[in-house]
């Protein structure tokens, strides 16, 4: 099985700088995981507008992403609490 690349949104890397260290640790570990397997138990294909994106959690994060399988390119487009990610998107 081929790995995906993962890329990151500016607005993501700008996040990590905000929350604290371990949950930061355990966010980039699950990320990693998602270039094995880009649909894991417990993601979730999100509704409405924006139906090309996908979630996981992980704590109280959420990790929204989309998949291009084609090009096997995973691109991290938002992370953030879970009672805030949703908002403004």
């Amino acid at each position: 099985m081929s790995l995906y690349r993962i890329e990151f949104n500016k607005r993501v890397k700008k996040y990590f700088r905000s929350i604290k260290p371990q949950d930061v640790q355990r966010i980039k570990t699950a990320i990693t995981q998602l270039s094995e397997n880009p649909r894991p138990i417990g993601y979730k294909k999100l509704k409405g507008q924006n139906n090309d994106y996908y979630r996981i959690r992980v704590g109280n994060y959420r990790v929204i992403y989309t998949i291009e399988d084609n090009v096997l390119l995973i691109v991290v487009i938002r992370i953030g609490h879970r009672q805030e990610v949703y908002d403004k998107f």
